[in-house]
């Protein structure tokens, strides 16, 4: 079973990690690829949760990208996410969130699903009804964190219903606190978060495919959610389903679990049909049209029949007179990172084929 890990990158040299890593790519500060760096861990996260993910899935192989913490961390995600795109991975574990519902990943992420991938994401650790992208997304299971004696961890976050306490977000919990695992360097600590509780059910996940191979990404998603042991009443807020149990989802999968549907996940409320990141219209506003600035654009699904986001930014550029500097098309030339001066990108961002425009310096949480 292989799965995708983006991280702070990975210590493949740690005993309990030898022999697990299947490959390895560091997105440089960037947001470039740098292929011929070896296997390292930028800070000691990534082999914390890569640890957890094999002590519960022994026979699992991990596809490690460093991604995270610092430089362009927007632009180093979706580098990630593109090298992942022909990796024969099944599952996506990402212990790591953008602030609030940022919707940059939708576009990556559903290529994934339609491709049979489970992408797993850690809620965040904000606390009640605080929530990280893209821990929020609705086609993504969202894993928040408990205790040993099953409460939940006070830091473990959520995403309310508006106007109730019905918890839309996370999907499940999983034990995240004092969680022993790996460390550079050989070795071992303890650390907690909803990174350590998403990478645990990455490896439930994992083990329940390798028992059913032949499992479909939903029967999968739907085993873990539906056999989830409920909590009681008073912290039902906090989480929709209740926690993971690994047994009772096994049985549930070999049974014939009912692929997720609206009784599994029910629908998140509809996004913005256009997201415009705040931070790059004030940009917008300060900058002279004359000056260069840089921003991530995503074209629209339902464009793509009539144009490509090549043509829409030939035609911006030819409207305004000023070409891009850079351009760096990814996922199919469906998303741009482009640097261009100010009178470009509002264009840009004004053209109605354009669906996301979006800083490349986001708050990673």
């Amino acid at each position: 079973m292989a799965i995708g890990h983006l991280d702070t990158g990975v210590d493949a040299a740690h005993p309990a990690l030898q022999g697990r890593i299947a490959g390895f790519l560091y997105v440089n500060e960037e947001g470039l690829p740098e292929p011929e760096r070896p296997c390292i861990d930028s800070g000691s996260h990534g082999t914390h949760t890569a640890g957890i993910i094999s002590s519960v899935a022994p026979e699992a192989r991990l596809y490690c990208a460093a991604v995270i913490e610092d430089g362009k961390v927007p632009v180093r995600l979706l580098a990630g996410l593109e090298w992942m795109m022909d990796k024969p991975i099944r599952i996506l574990q990402l212990s790591l969130g953008i602030h609030a519902h940022t919707p940059l990943l939708v576009e990556a992420l559903e290529t994934l699903r339609e491709k049979g991938v489970l992408t797993i994401a850690a809620i965040g650790n904000k606390g009640s009804n605080r929530y990280q992208s893209p821990g929020c997304y609705e086609r993504v299971l969202s894993v928040g964190a408990c205790h040993a004696d099953g409460s939940v961890a006070r830091f473990s976050g959520s995403r309310y219903e508006p106007g109730s306490e019905r918890c839309l977000k996370p999907d499940v919990l999983a034990p995240g606190v004092d969680i022993l695992s790996a460390a550079p360097g050989g070795r071992w600590v303890r650390d907690s978060g909803t990174s350590m509780a998403c990478a645990w059910v990455a490896g439930v996940a994992a083990a329940l495919w390798e028992a059913k191979p032949d499992a479909t990404v939903d029967e999968v998603e739907a085993a873990i959610v539906r056999s989830a042991s409920p909590l009681p009443e008073a912290w039902r807020h906090r989480c929709r389903a209740g926690i993971v149990d690994p047994d009772a989802a096994l049985e549930l999968l070999l049974g014939g679990a009912p692929p997720a549907g609206e009784q599994a996940r029910p629908p998140l409320p509809s996004p913005e049909p256009r997201f415009v990141d705040p931070r790059l219209v004030r940009k917008l506003g300060f900058y002279d049209a004359g000056e260069v600035l840089e921003a991530i654009i995503v074209l629209g699904r339902g464009e793509r029949k009539g144009c490509t986001l090549e043509e829409v930014i030939t035609r911006c550029a030819s409207a305004t007179g000023s070409s891009p500097s850079k351009l760096r098309l990814l996922h199919q030339g469906t998303l741009g990172v482009i640097q261009g001066e100010a009178r470009l990108l509002s264009a840009l961002i004004e053209h109605p084929a354009i669906t996301i425009a979006q800083s490349t310096e986001l708050d990673l949480l």
